[in-house]
Order: structure tokens, then C-alpha cells, then sequence
């Protein structure tokens, strides 16, 4: 699914101008820019989008995994096979 900086900047509620503007001045570090000539492209990424902005397009953030509580289940399983 293709980010562009019209759906970023409606979700946010401001002007894709705006969100160029943030993103230039380092503000809103969510894309990578390429600069062709006179003409910039902005490529949004999901994870860093999410990381500064909680908006998820693209990208669905891990979830929590409990490694103590998984490993005395695994522990207590392995005792009943014993």
C-alpha cells in the first residue's frame, strides 16, 4: 500500500504542504526523500509514521510477548512429558 503525504496530512488534520514542510525541516521524520533535479518525492514509511505519529497505515506494531510467563508454561509442559 502506497503512503502518500495526502493521506498523512488528513489524518493529521493539516495541509500536505504542511507535512512536506515537517518532514524537510526534520520535524517529522517519516519518509525518505529522493531529489530529482527540482522536484523532491517523499516516500512514507510505515513503522517510523507509526513511531512519531501512532497512525498505522501499512504496518501493525508487534505485540507484547510475556518471555517469563512464556517460558514457565513451556516449563511446566515439559515436566508433564517427562
Amino acid at each position: 500500500m502506497k503512503i502518500t503525504v495526502e493521506k498523512v496530512a488528513k489524518e493529521l488534520g493539516v495541509t500536505p504542504p504542511t507535512v512536506r514542510n515537517l518532514i524537510d525541516n526534520g520535524q517529522l521524520p517519516i519518509a525518505a526523500v529522493m531529489e530529482t533535479g527540482s522536484r523532491k518525492k517523499y516516500v512514507i514509511l510505515p513503522k517510523p509514521l507509526y513511531e512519531a505519529t501512532g497512525i498505522k497505515i501499512g504496518y501493525e506494531p508487534p505485540a507484547p510477548v510475556d518471555y517469563d510467563r512464556l517460558a514457565e508454561t513451556l516449563a511446566e509442559k515439559l515436566k508433564e512429558l517427562i
